[in-house]
């Protein structure tokens, strides 16, 4: 998060639930907010990609 901070991201989405679970609110909140001029840096790619089939 501290990394994050110090590289100037302006809103931060931290999950706290498991990217098995098929609910995940903050993934689902970052995408309804997210612009076309939006750049998006993931931790891990992994913990992201689960979850995409549902979106798209």
């Amino acid at each position: 998060m501290e990394a994050l901070e110090k590289a100037g991201c302006e809103k931060i989405y931290q999950e706290k639930i498991s990217g098995a679970t098929k609910n995940r609110p903050e993934l689902d909140k970052m995408i309804e907010q997210f612009r076309e001029s939006d750049e998006l840096y993931v931790w891990r790619l992994d913990r992201l990609g689960r979850s995409l089939k549902k979106h798209y």
